[in-house]
């Protein structure tokens, strides 16, 4: 057994402005109670609040990740275990790489953050693909745009990115009259991925400013799942839902460890956990198409009832023949790819919020046998069930 001699004094740099530094926050906090006790120092930026001291012997561990200079030094000057939170690993002061080399990470895997977006998109029937990121050299929002192109690549479109006008320093606000007549010029329909939501919100407001119908023409879907800014918006915007809470209660599990002295160093990744919709990305399949919109919104309903393609086209009113000509004009997929589509979202749902066993969930998903579904999981989504389960589990 490694013993602890006195309460760890944990300095924690995670600014509760950030919805996924709220969420990890929530996971530092539930691991402490069943682990700690700790003592934590809330360290934030504002000028009423906790800073950061370079005190000799404050604290006995750090979880976050510096923003500014003074705070990259400051954090470089500590001599305790680390966890670091998405650390930037370019054109850092050699200070810090040391630091990096040393430390604990909890990264964001951007990459399967943009794939799950394009599967969402695909999977809704679109065939029009946009991104809109974060200023140039913002390596998680490059690698999202790369991951998101990839996947619509693969089905067999292309993604059109908004560039940011060099030469000036980057604001939300003085690019509404950039994105404005670069969302007018975009194929209708088109589905419009943003780096993070407050980006999102710029979206939805420049497509307001010149005129841009949402969802209608624009379909838009954010990452973080911040409600307050989402819910705030009209119409209130999609996102993809991140892990971050796991995350919070990883970083702090790795500290312990590395406070007892049983671990040295690990790296731990989180990701997209599922897609919160709202009515930002409600433009369906083939929305001028009541017949492929009807049959869509069918398959939603009662994809885990294992419904047939004859079940569809009988609902809709069409023949099988017809209805697959249509939707597969329409949506670029099948009637029964769109089906099992749906339920392995579901399944990802289950897997990441449940404790269900497999069984149980191939059951309920509509899958006759676990085997079945151990093959489509992973033929869709490149990894195990156990792999996606351990990644994204919000119950572990």
């Amino acid at each position: 057994m490694d013993f602890i001699d006195k309460i760890p004094q944990i300095a924690v740099m995670l600014p509760p402005s950030i919805k996924v530094c709220r969420d990890m926050r929530q996971g530092v906090l539930r691991y402490i109670r069943t682990h700690g006790p700790w003592s934590l120092h809330l360290i934030d930026d504002r000028s009423d609040q906790q800073r950061l001291s370079a005190s000799t012997g404050l604290y006995s561990g750090f979880i976050g990740e510096p923003v500014t200079d003074a705070e990259t030094m400051m954090v470089a000057s500590l001599r305790v275990p680390m966890v670091l939170i998405d650390p930037q690993v370019t054109g850092i002061m050699p200070a810090y790489k040391r630091v990096l080399a040393r430390s604990s990470l909890i990264r964001c895997d951007s990459a399967e953050v943009g794939r799950c977006a394009a599967r969402h998109f695909l999977g809704l029937g679109f065939r029009h693909f946009a991104y809109v990121g974060a200023p140039a050299g913002n390596i998680w929002s490059n690698e999202r745009l790369k991951a998101f192109r990839a996947e619509v690549r693969d089905a067999g479109f292309r993604v059109e990115a908004f560039r940011i006008r060099r030469g000036r320093e980057f604001t939300l606000s003085d690019e509404l009259a950039d994105l404005g007549p670069w969302l007018q010029s975009l194929p209708k329909p088109c589905a419009v991925f943003c780096a993070w939501d407050l980006r999102a919100r710029q979206v939805v407001d420049a497509c307001g400013m010149a005129g841009v119908k949402v969802p209608e023409e624009i379909s838009i879907l954010g990452v973080d799942d911040d409600e307050e800014l989402c819910l705030s918006s009209t119409p209130p915007i999609s996102s993809v839902r991140l892990d971050a809470e796991r995350a919070g209660y990883e970083a702090a599990r790795l500290l312990d460890d590395m406070l007892r002295g049983v671990r040295d160093r690990d790296v731990v990744d989180y990701g997209p956990i599922g897609i919160a919709r709202r009515d930002t990305d409600a433009a369906v399949r083939g929305m001028d198409d009541p017949v492929v919109k009807a049959a869509a919104e069918f398959i939603g309903i009662n994809a885990t009832r294992s419904p047939s393609v004859a079940d569809v086209a009988r609902h809709v009113c069409v023949s099988v023949r017809v209805l697959e000509r249509r939707f597969a004009q329409r949506t670029g997929m099948t009637v029964q790819n769109a089906i099992e589509h749906a339920k392995i979202e579901r399944v990802k749902t289950l897997l990441a919020e449940t404790n269900e066993q497999v069984k149980s969930i191939a059951r309920a998903c509509g899958f006759s046998t676990v085997s079945h579904l151990t093959v489509r999981f992973r033929r869709l989504e490149h990894m195990t069930m156990s792999e996606y389960r351990n990644r994204y589990g919000r119950l572990g």
